[in-house]
């Protein structure tokens, strides 16, 4: 096993272990796990989808709570639940002929954001006057080559 195998191993435990001790906070602290947000999600995506379509919803139980925690790293539970309703309430045919899955909710999670209020040609700008990432430096660097170089030399310095 190589090196970076190990390493890259090793970061997804440790991220496991992390979720566990912030479930293992909101428990002691009296606080919603993700676990029951999931499932708080998952309840209110069922009523959404009995009032669309007249039926219950037949889902995959414990997969379906684990998408909807998966979303809930990265989105706070009142977005998730707007986007939630954005797509139940959509008339799309691509997503009413499927009957609004949940994995296809998850799958289109960042086409229900939202729209910007800018158009992609003002979002973009011009990226040349941005400082490459990282890049601490006063006067900022104006590309990645200038920011790698200058750092190259403060280490030689030191």
């Amino acid at each position: 096993m190589k090196a970076i195998e190990i390493i890259e191993k090793i970061e997804g435990h440790r991220r496991a272990v992390d979720e566990l001790l912030l479930e293992l906070k909101a428990l002691a602290t009296g606080a919603e796990t993700k676990g029951q947000q999931g499932q708080k999600l998952l309840k209110s995506y069922l009523a959404l989808w009995r009032r669309r379509y007249g039926v219950s919803f037949v889902g995959a139980g414990v997969r379906d709570v684990v998408a909807f925690k998966r979303l809930l790293s990265t989105l706070p539970v009142e977005e998730v639940e707007r986007r939630m309703v954005k797509f139940l309430s959509s008339d799309d045919p691509f997503y009413s002929k499927a009957r609004h899955p949940i994995a296809m909710f998850c799958s289109a999670i960042n086409k229900l954001a939202p729209e910007s209020v800018q158009s992609g040609s003002d979002l973009l700008g011009d990226l040349d006057d941005e400082a490459p990432m990282g890049c601490d430096h006063k006067p900022a660097c104006k590309s990645d080559a200038e920011h790698t170089s200058r750092t190259l030399k403060e280490r030689r310095c030191r």
